[in-house]
């Protein structure tokens, strides 16, 4: 008969229950989302705090400052009663386990035949927390999307001119307005900026406006457009340059642009055609990113230099090393930014590569595509937000991972709102639908492979889209000369 140990602690150590009850909430606030809920199922005095509203808050926030939650990312929390609070929490945790799995699983799928006013072209964005899409069609115009519904909100498209040429990531800086920079050209060749703003309530879009300004079409090769509650701007770089233009207007009130201010910043190396530019904004600071598949140089322009307008030299210089296991290949690169750069990542980028192996002794060369994660962790200065040291701090190495086949176009690659998983098509006879997902824990990345419903061809997509916070994947396809709209659900 096996021995039996009896483990007996001394009589002077505390017990959760003998913690006060203000002491144990401080305590979960800094444990993951993971965690706290194993903690609910397991521990019956923390399941008998379940119901009070001072345990959910503060975990929510902590939780929504790491990962993109399924509310809005300023929601006021205030609003949702306590069971809408914990069903935040563990949704989360259940996605994170589904998106970890080798082949998530779809629990439900929808298909929506898409009329001809709808004929869509290219996604812009998701609004996070919400139903709400937005969609540039044929026709150049931006519909206003119900994803739940796979219907259009009933407001009138936005007429952008018929050939899109960029658009910004969702910038949601003030609570229930979500805002988007589009240029595109109309059918007279001129110009045009819009910042398109999106009012929400509840997951629904309560209104959808606009304002246009009209812009140079710059000689530029390389533009990169941002968008904050006070500034709109782009950065741009000529092909063959030393140094990159920095345009900012002031966004006031009723979303007009004031003049635009132009500085000149050097960049410490020439441009070529394999690079790439990007720059995106956090808590005011600006971040110039220029990556060519060995490097990333991340340029920091302080929030005081950058209200201030003052850009011609950037505060800090941040290099950081892409391991290449492959030779780059001409395949169009590709870049993308989460929502926000708090969750570990400040950018990703798609490359075609080819990579060499031995196989029983025989040199085989085969396509693949490089994806290129920018790691990146949020920082406070220890003397406090002075507005001149960097809020984000970067790692000395990218993580990469390398996926057999390459992109069948951009259309078909999408970031998600915290910019952990990369969703994409691949050419790989037959085409395949995968998903790279990075692991800030450990710093880390992984294939996985979603399933598909059966009725989907993906050799006739059109547009991919990932809503991480509902464990949604959305894609548009041509099927028998009509176009539809797939509602692909993993929990």
């Amino acid at each position: 008969m096996p021995d039996t140990y009896i483990l007996r602690f001394p009589p002077n150590i505390p017990r959760l229950t003998d913690l006060p009850k203000c002491t144990l909430l401080q305590v979960m606030r800094h444990l993951g989302t993971s965690d706290i809920v194993r903690l609910l199922q397991t521990c019956v005095y923390i399941h008998s705090l379940s119901q009070d509203r001072s345990l959910w808050v503060p975990l929510l926030e902590t939780t929504r400052a790491r990962y993109p939650v399924g509310c809005p990312k300023h929601a006021d929390l205030a609003q949702y009663t306590v069971q809408t609070l914990k069903n935040l929490i563990v949704s989360r945790f259940k996605l994170e386990k589904i998106w970890k799995l080798p082949s998530p699983k779809i629990v439900g799928h929808r298909v929506t035949s898409l009329h001809e006013g709808v004929q869509v072209h290219t996604i812009i964005g998701l609004v996070q927390g919400t139903d709400i899409a937005l969609f540039c069609v044929e026709t150049g115009h931006v519909v206003c999307w119900d994803s739940k519904l796979a219907a259009p909100f009933p407001f009138p498209p936005i007429k952008t001119g018929r050939q899109l040429k960029e658009y910004s990531e969702p910038s949601e800086s003030t609570h229930g307005v979500c805002s988007f920079v589009v240029i595109s050209r109309d059918d007279h060749g001129t110009v045009w900026r819009y910042i398109i703003a999106v009012t929400h309530v509840n997951r629904k879009a309560t209104r959808f406006e606009s304002v246009r300004t009209e812009i140079q079409e710059p000689i530029y090769r390389f533009r990169s457009l941002f968008l904050t509650k006070d500034v709109v701007g782009a950065v741009t770089v000529k092909e063959g340059a030393d140094h990159c233009a920095i345009t900012t207007s002031k966004v006031g009130a009723g979303a007009r642009s004031a003049k635009e201010s132009i500085s000149r910043m050097k960049l410490n190396q020439r441009i070529s055609k394999r690079h790439l530019l990007v720059a995106f904004t956090y808590k005011g600071h600006l971040y110039n990113i220029l990556e060519n598949g060995a490097t990333a140089q991340i340029q920091h322009i302080s929030r005081k230099a950058f209200t201030s307008g003052r850009c011609e030299e950037p505060t800090d210089v941040f290099k950081v090393d892409i391991p290449n296991l492959g030779k780059m290949s001409n395949g169009e690169p590709y870049y993308m930014l989460p929502t926000c750069a708090s969750c570990g990542v400040a950018a990703a980028f798609v490359r075609q590569v080819s990579v060499v192996r031995q196989v029983r002794g025989v040199r085989q060369v085969r396509d693949a595509t490089m994806f290129t994660f920018l790691p990146t962790t949020p920082v406070s200065s220890p003397t406090g937000d002075d507005g001149v040291s960097s809020p984000l701090a970067f790692p000395l190495s990218c993580a990469t991972e390398h996926v057999p086949g390459h992109p069948l176009s951009s259309n078909l690659i999408c970031m998600d709102h915290g910019g952990l998983n990369i969703v994409a098509v691949l050419e790989n006879h037959p085409p395949k639908l995968v998903l790279v997902r990075y692991h800030p824990e450990t710093q880390s990345t992984s294939t996985h492979h979603p399933d598909v419903a059966p009725s989907l061809d993906l050799d006739g997509l059109i547009n991919v889209c990932v809503d991480d916070t509902a464990g949604i994947i959305f894609l548009t396809a041509l099927r028998e000369s009509k176009r539809s709209f797939f509602t692909l659900r993993y929990a």
